[in-house]
């Protein structure tokens, strides 16, 4: 059983701009199999790309309330979600709204140097209900992908991994959207200390559910029929240990639209303490 509080304060502001409880049980089935009912921390324990899940997800969306399961396996591991957004009661004047998420991945090489791996990543945002006070049409939408990932061990000082993936997304839009579909290529190498990473982004009338929206398509004018758009991205990052569970790191991230010609980047730093305090243990 977990019990606490999620709080989120901006620097500059002079009150918490949420403040939500946290309350969970957790139980484990079998040894490879976890369920999590009530609140359950999202964020990069989604295992979802960037294009589907934007990083700053993790600060200011981090907690669900639903349901998340965990299965652990040397073959396939994956992590399923139901995160209830709204609850409605009769005459509400707004939607119930829910969101299905699954991210898996199938480890067809495991070994001391090489993983290769095929990911699967589905998620679903359903907005409706019947008995509201509200005219608003039921709408579901749904976010597909997969892919392939390949992840070699180094022998070095300064980098020891380096990764290279290609997925390839695809878009259920509601009745008033057009479906889209995305690809997605990413380079990384990685130490203790520096991590850099190089990539590329091309898309076809996407808009993600939860993504990033730096990768959305342009909005439609009278003169585009469909709307396609590139981005070249590059990040990097210096991290240092705290403890185990625990980090510091200063996170550089650009991205180029070769279309417009223009440069956005962000720069940050981010502190991740994850510590706990036993208090019983039987």
């Amino acid at each position: 059983m977990n019990a606490g509080g999620h709080f989120l304060w901006y620097h500059g502001q002079d009150k918490f701009s949420r403040i939500l409880p946290f309350f969970s049980l957790d139980y484990r089935v079998l040894p490879y199999l976890n369920v999590k009912i009530g609140s359950f921390n999202q964020g990069g324990l989604l295992g979802l790309p960037e294009p589907l899940y934007k990083f700053e997800n993790q600060y200011t969306d981090l907690t669900g309330e639903g349901v998340i399961i965990n299965k652990t396996g040397n073959r396939w591991e994956s992590v399923t979600w139901l995160d209830w957004v709204k609850f409605i009661e009769a005459d509400d004047p707004f939607r119930e709204e829910f969101i299905f998420g699954h991210s898996g991945r199938l480890k067809l090489i495991n070994n001391d140097k090489n993983l290769l791996e095929v990911p699967v990543f589905i998620l679903v945002n359903h907005k409706g209900g019947q008995i509201t006070d509200n005219d608003e049409p039921v709408e579901t939408r749904a976010d597909l992908g997969s892919g392939m990932k390949w992840t070699h061990k180094l022998e070095g000082s300064l980098f020891n991994k380096f990764s290279i993936l290609g997925h390839y997304y695809y878009e259920s839009g509601i009745e008033s959207n057009r479906n889209g579909n995305a690809f997605f290529t990413y380079g990384e190498i990685k130490g203790d200390i520096l991590t850099a990473g190089f990539g590329y982004f091309h898309e076809t009338n996407w808009e993600s559910i939860l993504g990033q929206p730096l990768y959305f398509s342009p909005q439609l004018t009278d003169q585009m029929n469909v709307r396609v758009h590139d981005l070249v991205l590059f990040k990097l990052g210096l991290a240092r240990a705290i403890t185990e569970n625990s980090s510091m790191a200063i996170r550089f991230e650009g991205y180029y639209d070769p279309g417009i010609k223009k440069l956005q980047y962000t720069y940050g730093v981010h502190i991740i303490m994850n510590e706990w305090l036993e208090i019983l243990n039987k």
